[in-house]
């Protein structure tokens, strides 16, 4: 008996060792994102801590829901690679039309960066999807409602819930408006059904919600943003930067899956 019971503890200990070694190699990815945009610093352990708490109510367990933490933790690694030709100096790309394609393009440097990772892999498909849109008018390749993985909508609305209520631009701290706002995107923007779960499992508002704050769409009458403004800082994350891809995109684009 004692040589099935030494075989298992080595495989424990081996499995054990190899959780801290993923760990620690994530950990190096958002110290490198946090160091190159100190306005991050924070922004992936919320993100990864809201979608834990999402995840048993919309049935992610398991290695699906490991694959979805350490998706929520390296989204946005793709923004070093950007970073250089948006937040101004030499490199920066004098027309917004330039920024907002060089922008879009973050999802895939972040899986070309990531990829080659074993214990990465299934959360790549969350990576490079997590700015799409239920409508179709997301980036980089512009799926649509259920074609997005189910991974990549929840890290959309954590995203843009941590926008909306961190002080890292335009976030006001409301939770309420916040979630009306989410909300209100709910199958335009964002996925509906996980709208729900972060309002009710997360910040425990019933439906219907609070007022909706002033975090608009382009054409309803809300603030004009200048999403990348060659001389400043504004947190791509803010749902309205979306809003402002939407609208300018070339329509018929072409979009791989």
């Amino acid at each position: 008996m004692l040589g099935p019971l030494l075989v298992a503890h080595w495989s424990i200990g081996r499995e054990v060792a190899a959780r801290r070694e993923h760990q620690e190699t994530v950990t190096t990815f958002v110290a490198a994102l946090e160091k190159a945009e100190p306005t991050s610093v924070g922004h992936s352990a919320r993100v990864a801590e809201l979608v834990d708490r999402m995840a048993p109510a919309l049935g992610i367990r398991g290695q699906a829901a490991d694959d979805l933490h350490y998706a929520a933790l390296v989204h946005d690694i793709g923004m070093v690679a950007v970073r250089p030709g948006l937040h101004g100096g030499e490199h920066t790309d004098p027309e917004p039309a330039g920024r907002l394609s060089l922008l879009s393009s973050h999802p895939v440097a972040g899986v070309d960066v990531l990829r080659g990772l074993d214990f990465l892999t299934g959360a790549l498909p969350a990576v490079r999807h997590h700015h799409e849109r239920m409508d179709g008018r997301g980036y980089p390749d512009g799926l649509r409602g259920d074609e997005i993985p189910l991974a990549a909508r929840v890290i959309a609305v954590a995203d843009a819930f941590d926008a909306l209520t961190v002080d890292r631009g335009q976030g006001t701290g409301d939770q309420g408006a916040a979630v009306a706002e989410l909300r209100r995107r709910a199958g335009s923007h964002l996925d509906p059904a996980v709208v729900e779960v972060l309002a009710s499992t997360v910040v425990g508002t019933a439906a219907g919600g609070s007022s909706p704050t002033t975090h608009g769409t382009a054409g309803t009458g809300s603030p004009v943003l200048d999403p990348l403004p060659a001389d400043g800082w504004v947190d791509h994350d803010d749902p309205r930067v979306s809003d402002v891809f939407a609208e300018w995109q070339p329509e018929g684009a072409e979009r791989q899956p």
